[in-house]
């Protein structure tokens, strides 16, 4: 089954002038009995505001678990979660002491300020399956004829938990800013082994005349994988 964490991407695709929301930790493997922490970074939050987490799990809508202060302090539980008193938080992040496989959900850091701002989720994975890291494969596919464009490609398969992120990088080390002109595609294919593809499309040019770098993320792990410029010709 495809774990996207999408519930709050219209939210988590705008950038608000009043507070960002970021949730470095993409997901967490662990077993049940261990503890886990959920990082959630907050930059410009106004007087009077709280930081609010919800915990969604497949198949049911978001719940309020607690929420707190602006400036860390206090704690506040919703009654109508169930397993609140099981979470506790560090600052504005999220504790879980002891985990049960019920604890099994994607998290979300949020603060209402003039506007909701959401985070992009952490997933949390209770589990005694073990971590197992991508196949990573990058490479560049022939261009169309008279389009001008260029496609490589980046494909992570065989891992566990198989929640990835994909960014690109220039020959600079930056994260590659799409124009007008470029495309960035996602294309995931579920069978016996699944298979997550990043295709990013660029000038045929600039393709050919740098070094590109696909940076994958995996639970906490970013591994690299470059396609040099003479590959792309």
């Amino acid at each position: 089954m495809a774990h996207r964490l999408n519930f709050f991407a219209e939210a988590c695709s705008k950038s608000w002038e009043t507070a960002t929301v970021e949730q470095p930790d993409l997901s967490w493997t662990k077993q049940e009995g261990k503890s886990a922490y959920i990082t959630c970074k907050i930059t410009g939050l106004s007087g009077g505001s709280y930081v609010h987490w919800y915990q969604h799990k497949d198949g049911e809508g978001p719940k309020r678990i607690l929420y707190v202060k602006k400036d860390g302090t206090g704690l506040l539980y919703d009654p109508n979660h169930p397993d609140r008193e099981d979470f506790s938080k560090d600052s504005y992040s999220l504790k879980v002491q002891t985990l049960k496989k019920s604890h099994s959900a994607v998290y979300y850091c949020s603060c209402w300020d003039e506007v909701k701002v959401f985070g992009s989720g952490t997933r949390l994975y209770v589990t005694d399956k073990k971590i197992k890291p991508p196949e990573l494969a990058a490479f560049p596919i022939s261009p169309s004829e008279g389009n001008g464009k260029r496609a490589l490609l980046c494909q992570a398969r065989g891992m566990y938990p198989d929640l990835v992120k994909f960014m690109w990088k220039d020959q600079a080390g930056n994260e590659v800013k799409l124009s007008d002109t470029e495309e960035l595609l996602e294309q995931r294919d579920e069978g016996q082994e699944v298979r997550v593809t990043s295709m990013l499309i660029i000038d045929q040019q600039k393709a050919r005349s740098n070094t590109f770098t696909c940076s994958v993320q995996h639970e906490d792990k970013v591994d690299n994988i470059k396609i040099p410029a003479g590959n792309q010709s």
